[in-house]
């Protein structure tokens, strides 16, 4: 029992590490890489054949993201593929993802282990770890879980703080980190710095400590500025400027742009849905809160900051991650409320069982984890367009699969050789058919609707690329009513959904 108690932090830290990594591979999906997961592919790739300090993507630099959540997972790919030469790219590709999860969950027990103590991290750290939203963001080709990582880290530098100061600085330079891995959402950390800090006599009459605090909060501007400067000494003549308008535009049109005022409602149903049943435990652990409490006053500060992203305009569910650590740090404290030791193991049994993510949310787990027949069929015209150009595609929406499968691989790919017209920009997807973050902000990206034959052939005839035309099956319907004499079809995919055409004169 002596034994128990000196190694109790080694036994939860180990039952947390192989838990969180077992149930993210028991969900890891055979699936394609799909969606914003592609776009990140292809960057990757492109990193790895020639790295560089700004992400380019079919070629061109890019300032949708800056550059070094796209090299640490470079790093990780590049080492899994050499280590484990033959395994799935889509196994390869999700693992960086499923590392930082894995380590989120870790972050989260020696934050509530800080805040509160064993007990109450490591439930928190359970209840983080099984949550749907944790498991499906650690599936996916995404940059979430390395930011949730580093913000939680950031936060626990700060509050080494109090006993020397230099964990202060290591917390600044986490948030620079944080910029250059995920931009504007880096503000987050010094945020948080602020709320722990707000009130505290040490920090008000340690002028030392006051100065250090201060320079680690200009150190998220300071990234702003210095990777605008290496965006414009990289980026071509008279798109320097892009940087700036994707800072604007991800500070603005993002949370506040056109936003539905009912948005922060349902957002926030949505959130409690998908932390079912500890969504129920969450509004007593509320009650619990004691704002004269410094660690309750800054748990409550959090949540009251993640409203901002319940309340965005372009509101993704990968967001919710970053509400998950003190969401799950006040269930946690409500059930260890629990004081009848009959009752309290049921009673979190079965709400552990009720949380597995195909019991509590099937419906939202499904999409992530079976094949999709649109990005199936994706995948199928990427493979068969492999060491092929002259080529252009017309959709409604962004083709991201098609450009990841097509050109990965290649030993020397043709993106000017590659050509992408999108009927609507704001699909999903649609921004990767353009250059530059103000054409789509701005508006000078304008929807399209083509209602005959000749709107489809004039785009055709003016694009340079156009030996191998892909369209999605709307375009050749409405093609195919007066379809060109000199184009056969080249390919057709299994559910339909693409048709290739090659020009054979």
């Amino acid at each position: 029992m002596e034994l128990h108690k000196k190694n109790r932090n080694a036994v939860f830290i180990s039952i947390l590490l192989l838990l969180s990594l077992a149930i993210r591979l028991f969900y890891l999906p055979s699936t394609p890489i799909y969606g914003d997961g592609a776009v990140y592919a292809e960057i990757i790739d492109e990193f790895i054949h020639s790295p560089a300090p700004v992400p380019y993507f079919m070629g061109h630099i890019i300032s949708w993201k800056p550059p070094l959540g796209f090299a640490v997972y470079s790093f990780f790919i590049y080492l899994f593929n050499s280590v484990t030469p033959g395994v799935p790219l889509e196994v390869i590709y999700r693992l960086p993802p499923i590392i930082f999860g894995v380590l989120s969950t870790l972050a989260v027990y020696f934050l509530a282990r800080k805040l509160y103590g064993d007990d109450v991290a490591f439930l928190s750290s359970l209840i983080f770890t099984i949550n749907p939203v944790a498991i499906v963001v650690s599936e996916d080709l995404l940059l979430e879980t390395m930011v949730s990582f580093l913000l939680i880290s950031g936060v626990l530098l700060y509050m080494e703080g109090e006993k020397n100061r230099k964990y202060i600085y290591y917390a600044g330079l986490v948030g620079a980190l944080l910029f250059f891995t995920k931009s504007i959402i880096a503000f987050l950390l010094p945020a948080l710095g602020i709320a722990y800090y707000l009130g505290s006599k040490k920090m008000a009459h340690d002028a030392e400590m006051g100065r250090s605090f201060l320079i680690s909060l200009s150190a998220v501007p300071l990234a702003m500025i210095l990777y605008a400067l290496i965006f414009h000494i990289y980026a071509p003549l008279g798109q320097g400027a892009d940087i700036r308008i994707s800072y604007i535009y991800d500070i603005f049109f993002r949370v506040y742009g056109s936003s539905d005022k009912l948005m922060l409602l349902a957002n926030t149903i949505q959130f409690l849905r998908l932390t079912l049943p500890w969504s129920i435990m969450f509004f007593g652990g509320l009650l619990l809160i004691n704002l004269k409490n410094r660690e309750d006053r800054f748990i409550y500060a959090w949540l009251v900051l993640m409203l901002v992203f319940l309340g965005a305009n372009q509101f993704y569910v990968w967001y919710l991650l970053l509400a998950l650590p003190p969401f799950s740090i006040v269930c946690a404290r409500v059930a260890l409320q629990i004081r009848n030791r009959k009752f309290f193991i049921p009673v979190l049994f079965l709400f552990f069982m009720t949380a597995l993510p195909h019991l509590s949310n099937p419906e939202f787990m499904e999409p992530y984890l079976n094949n999709n027949n649109v990005t199936t069929d994706r995948v199928e015209v990427g493979l068969f367009l492999r060491d092929k150009t002259n080529i252009m595609t017309i959709s409604e929406d962004g083709l991201p699969e098609i450009v990841f499968y097509k050109f990965h691989g290649e030993r020397t790919p043709d993106y000017a050789g590659f050509d992408m017209k999108v009927l609507k920009p704001d699909s999903l997807g649609g921004y990767i058919a353009y250059k530059t973050v103000y054409e789509v902000a701005l508006g000078l990206a304008h929807s399209q609707n083509l209602t005959n034959a000749s709107e489809v052939e004039d785009m055709i005839a003016n694009s340079s690329n156009n030996a191998h035309v892909v369209m999605d099956s709307k375009v050749y319907e409405t093609y195919s009513k007066s379809p060109l004499q000199n184009y056969s079809i080249e390919f057709n995919s299994s559910h339909g959904n693409y048709i290739v055409l090659k020009r054979v004169t």
